[in-house]
C-alpha cells in the first residue's frame, strides 16, 4: 500500500537532536524496524505482535514525545509517532483526541497534519476497521472547530475526507461543514475536500457536490473545479 508523504519537511534542529535520537532509539528497539521509513502495514504488523505491556510502553513513549515541542518539530519523529498512534488504535484514541484538541504553537499543527496523513489507514487495516467511525467523527469535529489553517492541518483534514475516505461516509459531513462550520478555515478546508470528491465522482453525487461548490459560505468558486462548474 502506497504511503502518503507529509506535505513538507522540517529541518532537523541539530542542537536538540540527541534527546530526539534517544526517543527514536527506544521506539526502534521495541519494534526492530524504523517506523519512519517503513510502510504503515509493516509498522502495524510489528505493533500487533507486541505483548500488551509492550504496547502500553510504546504508547507511553509516544505520549512523552508529543509533550516536547522540539520533538513535535522533528519530522522523522513526528511521522514515527503518527504511524504508531494510528497502529495502536483503540489504545491511542484518548491521546489522539487530546493531541487534536491542542491548538497552541505551530509545532502541534504539524502533528495534526501528520496524523491526518495516516488516519485513513483505519479503513484499510482489518483490525482497525471497527474504529473507522470514531476516527471519522474525530476528523469532522476538528474541521467544525478549526479556527486556522496553520501548517495546512485543516487543509489536510479536508483532503483526508474528500480524497482518502469512502465518500458514502464522508461526503455528508463535508457538505455539512462547508455550509455551516463556524469559522472560515473549517469551511474552506471542507470545500477543498469537496473539490477532491468532485473530481472522482459521477452522476448524482457529482451534481450534489457541484451544487454545494456553487454556493458555499466563504468560497469564491475559483480554480479547476470552479471552471468545471461553468462548463
Amino acid at each position: 500500500m502506497a504511503e502518503r508523504a507529509t506535505y513538507r519537511l522540517i529541518p532537523v534542529n541539530t542542537k536538540n537532536s540527541r534527546p530526539r535520537s534517544r526517543t527514536l532509539d527506544r521506539l526502534h528497539a521495541l519494534l526492530s524496524l524504523d517506523p519512519y521509513r517503513s510502510e504503515f502495514a509493516d509498522v502495524s504488523e510489528k505493533v500487533r505482535e507486541l505483548a500488551s505491556e509492550e504496547q502500553a510502553r510504546l504508547l507511553r513513549l509516544c505520549e512523552t514525545a508529543l509533550r516536547d515541542p522540539d520533538v513535535r518539530s522533528d519530522e522523522g519523529l513526528r511521522v514515527t509517532v503518527a504511524k504508531l498512534l494510528v497502529a495502536l488504535i483503540p489504545r491511542s484514541l484518548t491521546i489522539l483526541t487530546q493531541s487534536l484538541d491542542k491548538k497552541r504553537g505551530r509545532a502541534i499543527y504539524e502533528v495534526h497534519f501528520t496524523l491526518f496523513c495516516y488516519l485513513d489507514e483505519v479503513q484499510h487495516q482489518k483490525y482497525l476497521r471497527p474504529w473507522r467511525r470514531d476516527i471519522l467523527r474525530l476528523v469532522s469535529r476538528y474541521l467544525k472547530g478549526a479556527t486556522s489553517n496553520k501548517a495546512m492541518a485543516a487543509w489536510m483534514a479536508g483532503d483526508l475526507l474528500g480524497d482518502h475516505w469512502t465518500l458514502s461516509e464522508s461526503l455528508p459531513l463535508l457538505i455539512r461543514i462547508a455550509k455551516s462550520a463556524r469559522h472560515v478555515s473549517g469551511r474552506r478546508a471542507a470545500i477543498h475536500g469537496l473539490e477532491q470528491a468532485f473530481t472522482k465522482s459521477r452522476g448524482g453525487r457529482r451534481a450534489r457536490i457541484a451544487l454545494v461548490l456553487r454556493y458555499p459560505r466563504g468560497f469564491d468558486g475559483g480554480g479547476a473545479v470552479g471552471s468545471a462548474l461553468e462548463t
